[in-house]
C-alpha cells in the first residue's frame, strides 16, 4: 500500500516545509512558555523580596519607639505615654497583618503568631498592672526582649526563605537552558535530514522535467513526459 504523495511542486514544497518548520515551532513554542513561566515567578519572587524587607524594617520601627513609649510610661506614669504604646501596638498589629499576606514558610507563620501574642501581652501588662507594682518594669523589659528577638527571628527566617526559592529559581533556569540545549542539539540532525529528504523530493521531479525539456527542445516528441 503506497503512501499518499503531493499531486503537484507547490504541494510538495508546502508539505516539505510543515514537516521541517514543524519540530521547530513546537520547541520554540515549549521553550519560550517555560522562559515566561520562570520569568513570571522571578518577578514575583522579587517583589515579594522587597515587600518583605520594607515590612520588617518598618516592625523594626515600631517596635522601637514601642519599647520607648513603654519604659518612659513606667518612669513617668504619664497617660499620653500609655496612648502613645497603643497606637505602636496598633502599628505592630497592623504590620503583622501585612507581612501575613505575604507569601511565607510555615516557620515564619509561627513566628508571626508568637509576635502577635506577645505585642497584645507588653499592651496587656501596660495597661493591667498598676503603675510601681513590684517586678512591672522587669517583666516589661522581658516582654519587649523577647519581642525583639521574635521580630528579628521573623525578618531572618522569610528573608532566608526566600532566598531559598530564588536558589530553587535559579536552578530550574539552568535546567531550562540545558534542557532547550538538548532540544537544540536533537532537533538541528533531525530538522537536517528532513530538509534533506524533501530536497531529493523536490529535485527528482525537477530533474525529470529538465530532461523532458532538453528532449523536447531536440525535437523527441515519441516519449511521453513522465515525473513521479
Amino acid at each position: 500500500m503506497s503512501l499518499p504523495r503531493p499531486r503537484s511542486l507547490t504541494m510538495l514544497l508546502a508539505v516539505g516545509l510543515l514537516v521541517v518548520a514543524l519540530p521547530l515551532g513546537v520547541a520554540v513554542f515549549q521553550g519560550a512558555r517555560e522562559i515566561r513561566a520562570l520569568a513570571q515567578e522571578g518577578e514575583q519572587l522579587v517583589r515579594q523580596g522587597v515587600e518583605l524587607t520594607r515590612q520588617t524594617q518598618a516592625l523594626a520601627r515600631y517596635l522601637s519607639a514601642y519599647e520607648r513609649a513603654a519604659h518612659l510610661y513606667l518612669l513617668l506614669d504619664d497617660p499620653r505615654l500609655l496612648q502613645a504604646s497603643r497606637t505602636s501596638h496598633g502599628s505592630i498589629t497592623r504590620n503583622l497583618e501585612l507581612i501575613g499576606q505575604l507569601e511565607i514558610d510555615a516557620d515564619s507563620r509561627s513566628r508571626l503568631e508568637d509576635l502577635r501574642s506577645l505585642n497584645h501581652g507588653v499592651l496587656a501588662l501596660l495597661e493591667g498592672e498598676s503603675t510601681g507594682q513590684p517586678g512591672r518594669s522587669r517583666r516589661l523589659s522581658q516582654q519587649l526582649e523577647q519581642l525583639n528577638a521574635a521580630a528579628v527571628a521573623l525578618s531572618t527566617g522569610a528573608n532566608g526563605w526566600v532566598e531559598t526559592q530564588l536558589r530553587e529559581l535559579e536552578a530550574d533556569a539552568a535546567a531550562t537552558r540545558r534542557r532547550l540545549i538538548l532540544w537544540t542539539a536533537a532537533l538541528v540532525p533531525a530538522v537536517l535530514e528532513l530538509g534533506l529528504i524533501f530536497a531529493i523530493g523536490v529535485l527528482r521531479p525537477l530533474r525529470q522535467v529538465d530532461r523532458a525539456i532538453t528532449e523536447l527542445g531536440r525535437g523527441t516528441f515519441s516519449k511521453p513526459v513522465a515525473i513521479s
